[in-house]
């Protein structure tokens, strides 16, 4: 959305028409879906991006035609897409029904994946129905007890349709539930800060060497680590937001912390709640499990995925994992609030005991040119009774 910064109507019209990358996005969501049909978020994706395609092109008939060496094959082009969408919408329909009777049969199915499933099928309507006023409903419902960062996330996508003046019926019903949101001054910088946040989980008792140690000291040094971080950074910024996972150790003191100095935080897990306390907070011992769980009921979490398989379309990706996959969702997720952002990395700089560790997302933010500070973690050893 950058190159489309300051730009409305035919203007923004023409330069999303233009974006190189619309098509190449396009398949490779397409692909994803073909690879799980179940996986209707891939689906959905490549049918959003589809739509605005193809009603860019009916809006800019000029423009899209120049593309081909006749107005009979750009018109049989945009009747191939219009096949291709039809496909899709039908795709991700069957999906979502599965996962939605998926949950009827079950007693207590989870919240948070069954408020995403019934946005994303408001989502379908919006992009595939012919009728507007069927988009108010379905959006009513599905977002009628929704948290408001999941309301903000569906207007951001509905905004975009509006900027480009495209289903402008469908637009005018799904904002008149989701309400307008903030108004953007484009010409001031938006206020606050993002500090997203890594370190070390508490040693394991059978931990060969010692990184973080299970020691009050350790914790406590770790503590007034984060805590000076986070001073450091208000310098900068008073508004903070935090964002982090929920590993026994650095993860929880972080979130910890940032409830003593009022600064909200997002929870962000892997896996689900249950097997994430397997993964990464049962081997801290009981306290840290007491603690996570505290933290959940305080900041409800986001889960990347049901467990530690990849979907299928990323099982062939060499040396990738879900752990370097949950980096990059909460990377991308700190990107997509637009405000500065600053790495926190409690760290000894020592290699890693896994993919996607610490070190890997210290790797991705600085890769991206951000911010990083990194925190000597390995002043923790000293803390280590034995």
């Amino acid at each position: 959305m950058k190159r489309l910064e300051g730009k409305t109507g035919a203007e923004a019209q023409l330069e999303a028409l233009r974006a190189a990358e619309l098509e190449g996005t396009i398949k490779a969501y397409d692909s994803g879906f073909a690879q799980d049909r179940n996986h209707f978020y891939s689906g959905l994706n490549a049918l959003s991006l589809l739509r605005i395609r193809i009603d860019l092109a009916r809006a800019q008939m000029s423009e899209w035609s120049g593309n081909f060496d006749s107005d009979e094959q750009a018109t049989a082009a945009l009747d191939a897409a219009e096949t291709s969408a039809r496909r899709l919408a039908a795709g991700a329909e069957l999906a979502i029904e599965a996962r939605q009777l998926a949950f009827a049969r079950q007693k207590t199915p989870n919240a948070e994946e069954k408020l995403w499933t019934d946005i994303s099928a408001a989502d379908l309507v919006f992009l595939a129905s012919t009728r507007p006023k069927a988009v108010t409903q379905k959006y009513r419902q599905a977002l009628s007890d929704a948290p408001s960062f999941a309301v903000d996330s569906v207007r951001d996508q509905i905004k975009i349709f509006e900027q480009l003046g495209l289903r402008v019926p469908f637009v005018t019903e799904a904002l008149s539930v989701l309400g307008p949101g903030e108004t953007v001054v484009t010409a001031a910088r938006k206020k606050g800060r993002v500090v997203l946040f890594t370190g070390h989980m508490v040693d394991a008792v059978n931990r060969p060497t010692r990184r973080f140690p299970r020691t009050a000291a350790a914790e406590a040094e770790a503590r007034r680590l984060i805590r000076e971080a986070l001073v450091k950074e208000r310098e900068h910024d008073d508004e903070l937001t935090g964002i982090a996972g929920g590993a026994c150790g650095s993860d929880i003191l972080f979130h910890e912390v940032c409830k003593e100095f009022e600064i909200p935080t997002k929870l962000f897990l892997a896996v689900k709640k249950d097997q994430f306390v397997v993964e990464s907070v049962k081997h801290g011992g009981p306290e840290w499990v007491e603690r996570f769980n505290q933290l959940c009921n305080r900041v409800p979490p986001r889960e990347l995925g049901d467990s530690t398989l990849l979907p299928m379309w990323l099982r062939g990706k060499k040396d990738y994992s879900i752990w370097q996959r949950n980096n990059l969702w909460m990377l991308f997720n700190a990107l997509a609030l637009d405000l500065p952002l600053t790495l926190v990395a409690l760290w000894d700089q020592g290699p890693a005991d896994g993919p996607g560790g610490t070190s890997d997302l210290v790797a991705q933010v600085d890769a991206r040119g951000q911010k990083v500070e990194r925190l000597p973690a390995e002043t923790l050893k000293q803390f280590a009774t034995d």
